[in-house]
């Protein structure tokens, strides 16, 4: 190589890049009450917006929890578990009550299931609409891209139904032409998922989590219960949300 002519080569460039910084300098000078007012505009709006979005949400977690047409569960409130290890109650600020549970790992108990059991009441009979707030059920029968395991939910001494991606979304298009539901996330990684109606008398039931399948693809068992809401038929909330849908237990 002829070094005596690579700086001739890289000559141009240089004083391409030199005459972009000199722009860049004059540009900068120009407008710098402007820039730093926008700097101080963003590093005060960034913490405030983001506390504006947790009030929010919080009311809007406050309609539901205020509300005693509605029986709410928490993930983290398991009574009994045959889960020996892999499982454990994590924080996150948009979720129900700021926590959740979470499974993950590549073990089934001797089972050959890992199960999630919980009690809860109604104070009137009827039917009651089982809605999931939680990690998306995975796939059971093809690849669509879901990083959970599908699972099953038993209520009372019903036999148990499966609740996969493919169930999901064929149910929301069935109702709204769409999966919207699908797609809406209230926090990272947790959407609501209708597991169906129930025909309940007044007093305790139990209801149980079984996931006996990996997310497709792997042999990982992934996991995620923030809460559940038996919700009565024809419900409506008693005031408008802010950041969750108001049709959102309506189907």
């Amino acid at each position: 190589m002829d070094t005596e002519k690579l700086p001739r080569k890289l000559e141009p460039k240089l004083v391409f890049l030199k005459g972009a910084l000199d722009d860049l300098g004059l540009l900068v000078y120009c407008n710098k009450p402007l820039i730093i007012f926008t700097l101080i505009v963003v590093c005060i709006a960034a913490p405030f917006t983001k506390e504006i979005r947790f009030s929010r949400v919080h009311s809007d977690h406050q309609v539901l929890y205020t509300d005693r047409e509605l029986e709410i569960v928490e993930g983290e409130g398991r009574r009994v578990t045959n889960a020996q290890s892999g499982h454990r109650v994590s924080r996150r600020p948009l979720a129900f009550n700021g926590k959740y549970l979470s499974l993950y790992t590549d073990r089934l108990p001797p089972d050959g299931f890992i199960s999630f059991k919980y009690s809860f009441s109604v104070d009137r009979g009827g039917v009651y609409k089982l809605f999931v707030a939680g990690s998306p059920p995975g796939s059971a029968e093809i690849e669509m891209g879901m990083n959970y395991s599908p699972y099953e939910v038993r209520v009372d001494k019903e036999p148990p139904l499966l609740v996969s991606a493919e169930r999901k979304h064929a149910k929301l298009k069935k109702i709204f032409g769409h999966a919207f539901y699908s797609e809406y996330v209230y926090a990272s990684g947790m959407t609501f998922t209708k597991i169906g109606g129930f025909d309940l008398a007044a007093g305790k039931h139990t209801l149980e989590f079984i996931i006996s399948a990996p997310r497709l693809g792997t042999d990982k068992y992934f996991f995620r219960l923030d809460t559940f809401f038996l919700v009565p038929q024809n419900w409506k909330p008693q005031k408008e949300f802010l950041t969750f849908p108001d049709d959102l237990f309506s189907y």
